[in-house]
Parts: structure tokens; C-alpha cells; sequence
């Protein structure tokens, strides 16, 4: 019912306003029916739902819906190169069509905050959903190789659901200890602090359409180790610890290399602070405005 009334009430506000161009910031469940003179942007986030297909269940209407938002728009805004990579292999769009306008992290503003947890030990921070092609699995097996890293660090996870059976079932036959790995969930101030004193934020992703945690985590001073895949190096740069996401005993690896070596971590720290400059909420916004004048300028 309240879809019902969204679509309702969005197509009475735009057929009030009048407006040049429909921007889309996701994919409507039915084609809007609107004026010939009115221009459409739609953008596209990942290609998730296309590159997992078997992930999903077979009912999950995202590519479909998406595919028919990108075939109805003028313009096509990606998050990243890599995801306009992927929309290209995928869905064959025109790449004229398409205008990459990365996201900002400057919402996550640095301010130093107290530790939420002076007394425990330090820790590696993950922080997210931990399903599918989110890779925790691997993240718990590279955790488990190394009894060093174990015994010095604890692991904790912020948000999403506390762990389900089969997680805590799977820490159990990797013999890690109870409380090792821990759980918490809270508001932005929460999560800052977590990021502000993590001995390092951790980023196991097999797929991102852009990434924002690894963003947040520089704004924060909190060395990033992270997957080198899809649009991670890109947004990145050459400011994380890399690793290859499929093999726990790299991810392990490239973890000691940072939370054991101190100027590595400063190094990180120091790098993380600049490459975050380069993404501000300012920038996305006059992109896409450029994309907009863009659009108008398409012949009809």
C-alpha cells in the first residue's frame, strides 16, 4: 500500500511541477508515464543482482527493473568506472550515454572521539552486512590462520544482525575463542569511534559498486585493508593495504603487514587523509549538474 501511494503521489508532484528532467535515484517497479518533453536520469548503483545472479532467489525483480530504468532514461549516471564497466558488459548500453559521478565522504566529517571500549583489547573493524558476496567468511578464516593476530586482536563486526547460527556454528570449527569476535550496532557517533580506534578497518568485499566504508574509515585516520576488486582500487587508490579477496591466507597476510608495522600504518593513515579529499558531496553535486545540462542538451 504505501508503493501504491509513492507512485501516486510522485507522478500527481511531477505532473504538478512540471519538471525538464526526472531524475531516478533507483528503479521504478512501473514505467512512469510522463510528458515526450520530459528527460529522464537514472542512476545505477552496482551490477550486483547481474554479476551474483545465483545469490538471489529467482523472483528478485532488481535486474529486470533496472534494465528497463536504463533502456527508458537519456542519460545514465554509474558511481564508478568500474560499475560503468560492468553496465556495459551486461545490459550493452551505448557508452555515450553514460556519465561516471562518484559519491563524497566529507558527511563523515573528523572530530577525535574517545575510545567506546578503553579497557579491551584492540581490535580489526568490519562494518556491514555480512551476507553472500560480502565475503565475512573469508575474513573469519584469515582471522583464524594466524593465532598471533587472534591473540592480540579481537574482531568486531558493527551493524547488520548479530551473528546467526551458521556464523557462530563456523567460529566454532575455525577454534576461535568466545568474544573474540564481537558484535555491536549504533548511531554515526558510534561508528566513528569504532573507525577513529580500530587498529585497522577491514574490507573483504568480493563486489562494490563504489564503497563508502573505506571512505569513511580514511576520514576517520583508520588504516583500510581491502579486496582489490571491482571499484574498490578505484575509489581507494593508493591509499589501503590490498589483498586478493578469495584467498584468506593473503587477506591474513596483509593484515599483519599493517597492524604490525606501525610506520606502515601511519603511512596508511597519512594517505587516507589526503585520497579522501577527493571526494566531497560539493563535487558530486556539480557533476551532476553537469550531467543534467548534459541531458538537455540531447536532441529529441
Amino acid at each position: 500500500m504505501t508503493g501504491y501511494f509513492n507512485r501516486r503521489s510522485s507522478k500527481t508532484l511531477v505532473d504538478w511541477i512540471g519538471p525538464d528532467i526526472l531524475h531516478q535515484t533507483y528503479y521504478p517497479l512501473y514505467t512512469p508515464d510522463l510528458q515526450n518533453d520530459i528527460r529522464i536520469v537514472t542512476t545505477v548503483h552496482d551490477m550486483i543482482y547481474e554479476r551474483f545472479s545465483d545469490s538471489f532467489p529467482s523472483n528478485e525483480m532488481t535486474a529486470k527493473l533496472k534494465s528497463r530504468a536504463v533502456d527508458n532514461a537519456d542519460m545514465v549516471i554509474c558511481v564508478s568506472e568500474s560499475t560503468k564497466r560492468d553496465l556495459i558488459e551486461f545490459l550493452s548500453v551505448d557508452e555515450e550515454k553514460i556519465a561516471v559521478v562518484h559519491h563524497g565522504a566529507n558527511h563523515f566529517t573528523y572530530e577525535p572521539v574517545p575510545s567506546p571500549w578503553p579497557d579491551r583489547k584492540p581490535y580489526l573493524l568490519y562494518v556491514g552486512i555480512r551476507e553472500r558476496y560480502k565475503n565475512f567468511r573469508n575474513l573469519l578464516e584469515a582471522y583464524a590462520a594466524s593465532k598471533q593476530l587472534m591473540s592480540d586482536f579481537d574482531l568486531l563486526c558493527f551493524g547488520s544482525v548479530p551473528f546467526e547460527t551458521e556464523e557462530l556454528a563456523l567460529m566454532s570449527r575455525l577454534s576461535i575463542p568466545p568474544g573474540k569476535v564481537r558484535w555491536t550496532r549504533g548511531n554515526d557517533e558510534l561508528l566513528k569511534k569504532c573507525y577513529q580506534h580500530a587498529a585497522a578497518f577491514v574490507y573483504p568485499s568480493l563486489y562494490e559498486g563504489f564503497g563508502i566504508p573505506p571512505l569513511e574509515a580514511m576520514m576517520q585516520r583508520c588504516p583500510v585493508i581491502s579486496s582489490n576488486t571491482s571499484s574498490i582500487p578505484e575509489v581507494a587508490g593508493d591509499a589501503a593495504e590490498f589483498f586478493n579477496p578469495g584467498e584468506p591466507h593473503e587477506i591474513s597476510q596483509s593484515i599483519r603487514r599493517v597492524v604490525y608495522d606501525s610506520e606502515r600504518s601511519a603511512q596508511l593513515r597519512e594517505l587516507g587523509k589526503k585520497r579522501v579529499e577527493h571526494f566531497t558531496w560539493e563535487r558530486c553535486a556539480m557533476s551532476t549538474l553537469k550531467v543534467y545540462q548534459r541531458t538537455m542538451e540531447i536532441p529529441r
